[in-house]
């Protein structure tokens, strides 16, 4: 009798070991499953604010076309809104160029697009030629 308590007590304390190695793996995966899933989810926030940035060039050429002075002619603001699609502004993304350094031969802009908690960064740097102003560069400043 007394063997065969010792068997079952010996049995209960492996299963007891075993079920909490099994609790501990199952936490890790769920673990690693939502670090998982918040990198996915900021890498596809990402992507999308730097399809946002793409806009900024030819919102710039439109502003150019409509006043050729526009960053630095009469009633130029910092911080300029952009308009975007009805799916991204419900998505309460933003896009906003911002004049850092403007003189007659060279100009640089400063773009933002926002979403949420991430933000993507883009420089664009215009030079006067032909009588207009020509992107000369492009630089992603910061991308989540």
């Amino acid at each position: 009798m007394k063997r065969a308590r010792i068997k079952t007590g010996f049995a209960t304390f492996m299963a007891v070991v075993l079920l909490s190695v099994a609790a501990i793996a199952a936490m890790g995966l769920v673990l690693m499953f939502r670090i998982d899933a918040e990198r996915t989810r900021r890498t596809i926030a990402g992507a999308q604010l730097r399809q946002v940035l793409l806009a900024a060039a030819p919102e710039v050429e439109r502003r150019f076309e409509a006043d050729p002075h526009w960053p630095t002619g009469p009633g130029a603001t910092e911080g300029v809104g952009v308009a975007l699609p009805a799916p991204l502004a419900d998505a309460d993304i933003t896009l906003t160029l911002t004049t850092i350094e403007a003189d007659d031969e060279r100009l640089l802009l400063h773009a933002t697009a926002t979403g949420g908690d991430a933000f993507a960064e883009q420089a664009l740097e215009y030079v006067w030629a032909d009588d207009r102003w020509v992107l000369a560069g492009l630089r992603l400043a910061h991308t989540p």
